[in-house]
């Protein structure tokens, strides 16, 4: 493989210029899921379905399960080391709020701009951030209250102060735009960065469906369907260039309620912005 002999050229280099070479522990192989092709020295070069590069877990779906876990585990630990510590019990509600913007988003937020913006992990960021409010948060139980009213009201209560000081999952959407922009802007001196973003972007899919799409099949075309590229069973990941656009539309939508005063989820959210889009497709004709 052409990656390993140039992994090979740059050990020869800074060994012969300062004596170090690559640990066994950070060697390894990672291919495509389904790719059955092995190196040529796979006890030297292993091949693994995740590695760890700069701090983010990479699978080999293109899948981000493995990194938002590890992710969570990070923001749960920063959150019970500092906020949700015994030594800040004694601190107000609004002290302990800043003090969970300050500390947990800046544990994470430098792994937003890889992740292309989907509606599941945006989910799970929420919910968790909607957990953490819920327990800095003092919220009074009444007397004659049930239980299971009283955890609905608290984390009702949870999300909207979510809502006022910033969504998590809103914050990675703006994450997602500013950095596509910003690698865009590579393409007025032709970076690699920008070339390799648009390799094989939405353009080559809709010529891959065109082949699929028949006179009398109705239930492929060139924006939905057959693509004839995948080589193993399983979940298809968002793309980077879906994603963008999906983050884009949910920046543009509404997120309180039309009638009272509740903070609209993301997964409401998300749903609103993809009929809106709908709506624009059928009205241009490109349904």
């Amino acid at each position: 493989m052409h990656a390993i002999e140039i992994a090979e050229q740059f050990e020869k280099h800074v060994l012969c210029v300062w004596g170090l070479s690559i640990k066994p522990s950070s060697r390894g192989c990672l291919t495509c899921r389904g790719n059955t092709a092995m190196p040529v020295n796979s006890t030297k070069w292993p091949k693994h379905a995740t590695m760890q590069i700069l701090g983010h877990i990479i699978q080999n779906d293109c899948g981000l399960n493995a990194d938002w876990a590890r992710a969570s585990a990070s923001m749960w630990k920063c959150f019970w080391a500092s906020c949700g510590s015994r030594s800040h019990a004694k601190l107000d509600s609004i002290a302990k709020a800043h003090c969970l913007q300050r500390n947990v988003v800046s544990n994470f937020q430098w792994r937003l701009s890889r992740w292309p913006f989907q509606k599941g992990v945006a989910v799970l960021i929420d919910k968790l951030q909607c957990r953490m409010f819920s327990y800095i948060i003092k919220y009074p139980r009444g007397e004659h209250e049930h239980v299971d009213h009283f955890c609905r009201r608290r984390l009702r209560s949870a999300r909207n102060l979510a809502g006022d000081c910033g969504k998590w999952s809103l914050l990675w959407c703006r994450r997602v735009v500013a950095w596509d922009a910003h690698v865009k802007r590579g393409r007025a001196y032709n970076h690699f960065a920008y070339n390799l973003l648009t390799f094989h972007n939405d353009n080559w899919l809709i010529m891959q469906r065109s082949l699929f799409v028949g006179i009398e099949d109705f239930r492929n075309s060139v924006y939905a369907g057959r693509t004839g590229t995948r080589l193993n069973i399983g979940r298809p990941q968002q793309r980077w260039g879906p994603g963008v656009q999906l983050a884009k539309d949910c920046l543009s939508e509404r997120d309180m309620q039309l009638s009272g005063r509740n903070v609209l989820s993301i997964s409401n959210i998300v749903r609103n912005a993809v009929l809106a889009a709908r709506e624009i497709r059928s009205y241009t004709g490109n349904d």
